[in-house]
């Protein structure tokens, strides 16, 4: 071979390698390129993701680096089991060793975690069986879906109440002409020239029962939303100091807080109806605690988002917020599902009808607003009302004579 042949093979080789180098720096590009994609992609998801093997989490992306933070997780030194809920971990564990076994089980199922820091969370969690490093894991996809448990909640709750609130109408209806029909026959009586001392007494007390009985079918009746309102600009603050007056005499041994903004934006409001909610809010935290408390009344403006407005079942922007809250015993997760529902009651048999929660969620809502309320026993109780912001006219109004001679209260913007 000549030199010349042997240059040439030579040029040849190195073109080769030339070549290969380029094609392997391509290759490690389009894969440095590829890596940064998923990394994009892995990082900036809404759902927490996560690897889990022997019980620890492992690469959490920037959403599951947050929830951590959130709920003061402290994934380094603490298996990821511990947070959840004691109730949900069995499941939760069984579920995880039946996948790592190979056994087909749907992918996605929901539990609670409760964080280092007591505040508790809903999440749906999607688990598929990977090989991590030659040993089985899971690649794990978590969604918080604690804002929509609660709106479904919501809905369910509004839909019974709205079942329950035309049926209470249609009773209530019946039973006043009921009534009105038993108080003619005894006014009858009662006015006969040959009734006598003790006819007449027995005919006070029907009368005083009918007057009850008209009393129930009014709440009923405002439960149902089918009173008339009259609505106006109304400053908050100045109606919670007249219901605080009204309230007091009866609950001496209730200290009352106040925590009112000042600066505090009208609210779209019918005075005399929301005076009742807020009074029956407050008797209902002065009979829970009989031993005497703390009673908190605060209000504030807030700006309320699209995605607390779905919540909260409200349409986004500005609202009034007040907060009703006592230090007594608080309630159980199973009466506080039912706290709004007509007729029931916690108290003894004859000391409660059970309307008057119902009757003030009946009337928030009819003044497109949302009346909420939380509690853990030992913990006390917390009612959170939203009311729109006065925007220079009433939504609704009404042309009927009980509104025109009912006394409101009426601020200037």
């Amino acid at each position: 071979m000549t030199d010349s042949d042997r240059s040439g093979e030579s040029r040849k080789k190195i073109e080769a390698l030339e070549a290969e180098i380029r094609r392997l720096k391509k290759v490690q590009s389009d894969l440095a390129e590829s890596e940064e994609k998923y990394r994009l992609l892995v990082e900036n998801a809404n759902d927490a993701i996560f690897i889990v093997q022997d019980g620890r989490v492992q690469f959490p992306n920037r959403r599951g680096r947050q929830i951590g933070r959130e709920l003061d997780l402290n994934l380094e030194n603490v298996p990821f089991i511990e947070y959840v809920h004691p109730a949900d971990r069995e499941m939760v564990i069984d579920r995880h060793l039946r996948r790592l076994r190979g056994e087909v089980l749907p992918h996605t199922y929901s539990f609670r975690i409760i964080g280092g820091n007591g505040r508790e969370i809903r999440v749906a969690l999607n688990a598929v069986l990977i090989q991590w490093q030659g040993r089985p894991a899971s690649l794990n996809f978590l969604r918080d879906i604690t804002a929509q448990k609660e709106l479904e909640a919501r809905l369910e709750q509004a839909q019974k109440l709205e079942f329950l609130g035309k049926m209470a109408g249609g009773m209530a209806h019946d039973f006043n002409n009921l009534l009105m029909s038993i108080r003619a026959d005894a006014c009858a009586i009662q006015l006969g020239t040959d009734t006598t001392a003790r006819q007449r007494s027995m005919v006070d007390g029907i009368l005083n029962a009918v007057s009850s009985g008209e009393s129930m079918t009014k709440q009923l009746l405002g439960f149902a939303r089918k009173e008339n309102y009259q609505f106006s600009a109304t400053d908050i603050n100045i109606l919670l100091d007249k219901s605080i007056k009204m309230f007091r005499p009866s609950y001496p041994g209730v200290t009352i807080q106040k925590e009112l903004q000042n600066r505090l934006w009208h609210a779209t409001a019918d005075p005399v109806q929301l005076e009742r909610v807020f009074i029956n809010l407050m008797v209902n935290a002065g009979q829970a605690m009989p031993g005497g408390g703390t009673l908190t009344l605060a209000t504030r403006n807030e700006t309320v988002g699209r995605q607390r407005a779905a919540r909260l079942g409200l349409s986004p922007g500005q609202y009034v917020q007040v907060t009703v809250a006592d230090n007594g015993p608080g309630m159980d997760d199973a009466t506080l599902k039912r706290v709004f529902e007509p007729f029931f009651t916690t108290k003894a048999k004859g000391h409660g009808t059970g309307l008057g929660l119902a009757c003030s969620f009946g009337i928030v809502q009819s003044h497109r607003g949302s009346l909420s309320a939380s509690s853990r026993p030992g913990e006390g109780t917390r009612f959170d009302i939203y009311l729109p912001v006065w925007s220079g006219k009433a939504s609704l109004k009404t042309d009927s004579e009980a509104a025109r001679h009912r006394k409101t209260i009426k601020i200037s913007s």
